[in-house]
């Protein structure tokens, strides 16, 4: 199962700026998590 954990660094994203995905319309970032799948940090 994924671990959930605060990432401290991110792309230019920040939790409650809106995003828009092309073909799903418009979000909003709720919260920035690093996952942990298979061994990998995502």
């Amino acid at each position: 199962m994924s671990t959930k954990k605060s990432a401290q660094i991110r792309l230019g994203f920040k939790t409650g700026e809106h995003i828009v995905y092309p073909s799903h319309g418009v979000g909003r970032i709720m919260a920035i998590e690093e996952q942990e799948v298979a061994g990998f940090k995502l």
